[in-house]
């Protein structure tokens, strides 16, 4: 399951907005606004440019088990 809570947190940390990393990684706002509340996972591709633009792994963007 992914994290959206350290999704948003690591964005805001970057000072980015959502429709920024919408547009990288290839998704609407709403769409990742859903992921960053937990409502939806993102696609592989989706997770690993999300990964890409947030500078870490897509393991870390999994909540702990």
């Amino acid at each position: 399951m992914i994290n959206g809570e350290k999704i948003r947190d690591l964005r805001q940390g970057m000072d980015k907005s959502l429709a920024e990393m919408a547009f990288y990684v290839g998704v609407s706002e709403s769409m990742l606004r859903q992921i960053e509340l937990g409502y939806k996972n993102p696609s592989v591709e989706g997770l690993k440019r999300m990964a890409e633009y947030l500078g870490v792994t897509t393991d870390a963007l999994h909540v702990a088990a």
